[in-house]
């Protein structure tokens, strides 16, 4: 079995021109500039790092890269990150340059790299991630990838602020059921705190895990007895009941309750292009939703 699994509904779509934190374009950089060396065939075994990053055109890479996203540079981590982000633009673009658009499958290639990354990084660690959103969950509209209404300054403020280990790529921890959503943390905002766990939004889930942890955990003697009644050797038909209205919410409190977490990338690679629910198709009101 596939350990990591691309879970992305019909309903949504790559977003031309995804909006990228200026904290997470310099490790999507190193991996396009690894993705470049992939393409060339060389092996780890034949070239050090210093000999990849002398190897490429520094600038015509971060043209290329510049072309296909949207920096988002916000106040937040400004002081720490503009240094960086503004040597790249003397360096590389003393004039303005007409923009040229690339095609968007090494980019998005490369973000699912990095989220394999952290969640593969975080595996051992004290913080083990078991699912990566691929959208900011600091408000709705970046949520669902709405471009016109998303505030670019919320962009990595989201949940709590980690990076994973050793290969340093930052993310936004999730935590489930904050008293104050928003403004009560400093610059940190906690709206999708009222969601328990596990997304169904466009995420890369470590499916061996979340399987291995969800079917092993205890049942009560109501579900135990669903299960034998229904002649079933897994849980599946509990997890996800056709009889229950609601069986995301209860799919992501189960989540929660065995321990699986999950974090989100300070990007919006995503758009959602649905304009009706399942649930308000078949009008049913989201218990868990005012």
């Amino acid at each position: 079995m596939y350990r990591y699994f691309l879970y992305l509904e019909d309903d949504w779509s790559l977003l031309s021109r995804p909006w990228v934190h200026v904290s997470l374009y310099q490790s999507l950089y190193q991996s396009e500039v690894m993705l470049e060396d992939n393409k060339q065939q060389y092996s780890d075994s034949e070239m050090t790092s210093a000999d990849v990053l002398s190897h490429h055109d520094d600038c015509s890479m971060h043209q290329k890269l510049l072309n296909s996203v949207t920096i988002i540079l916000n106040n937040h981590l400004a002081k720490q990150n503009n240094s960086y982000f503004d040597k790249i633009v003397h360096k590389c673009f003393p004039i303005q340059t007409s923009e040229t658009k690339i095609a968007e499958a090494p980019v998005l290639i490369n973000l699912l790299k990095l989220a394999r990354s952290v969640l593969y990084k975080t595996r051992n660690s004290n913080e083990t991630i078991h699912q990566i959103l691929f959208n900011e969950q600091s408000n709705r509209n970046c949520a669902i990838g709405n471009t016109s209404d998303c505030d670019a300054d919320k962009i990595g403020r989201g949940g709590w602020e980690r990076v994973s280990p050793v290969t340093n790529i930052p993310f936004s921890l999730h935590e489930f059921g904050l008293p104050l959503m928003s403004g009560a943390h400093g610059l940190r905002n906690h709206y999708f705190s009222y969601w328990p766990g596990i997304s169904f939004n466009p995420g890369l889930w470590d499916l061996h895990a979340i399987k291995s942890r969800i079917l092993h955990c205890k049942m009560t003697p109501q579900e135990s007895q669903l299960k034998n009644n229904r002649m079933t050797t897994t849980t599946t038909n509990i997890i996800f009941d056709v009889n229950d209205d609601t069986f995301e919410h209860r799919f992501s409190m189960l989540s929660h309750a065995v321990g699986l977490r999950m974090g989100y990338l300070p990007a919006m690679i995503f758009k959602h292009e649905g304009i009706f629910s399942a649930y308000t198709l078949n009008e049913i009101k989201r218990s868990w939703i005012s």
